[in-house]
């Protein structure tokens, strides 16, 4: 073995006369010099065989501001992102805080324990039509709409003497000014049990504050059910009460996606709407469901006379998916329910009910 073998194989021991020997280094080939491939290639290598890498080409300014532009742009899809799932993040939070705050006011409602005898001895929503209702019995007899539209016009109190309901008008006079205590701006009471609807109302000075803020005042994606601020405070002074609310289509604090229910004939033929306020209780029955357009006319609170009036409540009833609900006359009062269709920035679903009784 040669010392050069020697000297690549480390595991190969090197005696002491190969560690005394000089390496001599020569131009003449050795013995071995055909058996060693590498040195043997180095002789046939020539400037040719080297390829030199080229010279990086210097970036134009186009490409440049185009590089820049594309960093940028990454950086905002990023930032866009973020904002995104936080916001989305928050306002699944703020609904879930929602529906815990109205689920209670809903409770502290129900706790009252009112009965005007809109429902069965089972507490069931008997629900279909007017029939259901305690007319017949002694004392729940109230002023017809037209003693109180000559009360109203004469400028003096439209109540009856006596509704045969005093005790349970205090206790709902009571439950209210629990919540007044807590927030002036209430307004009363809505509720339509066949849909799932059951809400505090509100007022405000304006149709914006309570798109966005509960009826507590405080801020809330999810906003309020409330009434137009052109409305009057009491209800009956109103040829149309205008009442808003959001349609959330998740959870149990869904405000007004119950209005969507109206598109079943059977609920809006037989589904009935409560009113609760200070100065009484008020049902009303559907005659008109349609979705719409915001700008489309259909939230007006003032009129210039009766006849526009009907007029008015006329062209509502021929918007109507259906054709069963009751004729509105100049002597009614009508409610309407405005929420979103939740498919274009404008799109409306409009319900239109005629107060068919009260109790005051």
């Amino acid at each position: 073995m040669s010392l050069f073998d020697k000297i690549r194989n480390p595991l190969t021991r090197i005696d002491e006369a190969d560690e005394d020997r000089e390496f001599v280094f020569t131009s003449e080939a050795g013995p071995n010099y055909d058996r060693e491939v590498f040195l043997h290639s180095l002789a046939s290598f020539g400037p040719e065989d080297i390829k030199l890498s080229k010279p990086k080409k210097e970036r134009t300014r186009a490409e440049k501001a185009s590089d820049l532009a594309r960093n940028v742009m990454m950086f905002i899809c990023l930032a866009v992102f973020a904002v995104s799932s936080f916001m989305l993040i928050d306002n699944l939070l703020q609904k879930q805080e929602g529906n815990a705050l109205y689920d209670e006011a809903a409770a502290e409602f129900a706790a009252a324990g009112l009965d005007f005898g809109l429902f069965g001895d089972t507490g069931e929503n008997k629900g279909g039509s007017v029939a259901h209702l305690r007319q017949s019995n002694p004392g729940t007899a109230s002023a017809s709409l037209s003693d109180v539209n000559k009360a109203i016009a004469a400028g003096e109190s439209y109540a009856p003497a006596n509704s045969g309901y005093n005790a349970e008008l205090e206790k709902l006079r009571a439950t209210l000014r629990s919540y007044k205590d807590r927030n002036e701006d209430v307004y009363g009471y809505i509720s339509i049990p066949s849909v799932g609807i059951e809400y505090i109302m509100v007022q405000g000075e304006d149709n914006d504050f309570y798109l966005n803020n509960n009826w507590l005042k405080e801020y809330l994606v999810i906003g309020s059910i409330f009434v137009d601020y052109r409305c009057f405070d009491m209800i009956m002074y109103n040829f149309n009460t205008v009442i808003y609310g959001h349609n959330i289509t998740t959870g149990s604090g869904s405000m007004f996606h119950g209005v969507e229910k109206f598109k079943d004939e059977e609920i809006f033929e037989t589904a009935l709407i409560y009113i609760y306020t200070m100065d009484g209780v008020y049902i009303y029955q559907p005659f008109s469901f349609y979705d719409t357009r915001a700008s489309s006319g259909y939230i007006r609170t003032g009129f210039e006379s009766k006849e526009d009036f009907v007029q008015f409540s006329a062209e509502m009833r021929a918007r109507s998916r259906f054709d069963t609900g009751p004729v509105v006359d100049e002597d009614d009062r009508i409610i309407t329910l405005s929420t979103c269709t939740n498919t274009s920035a404008d799109g409306r679903y409009a319900l239109h009910a005629v107060l068919v009784d009260y109790i005051t």
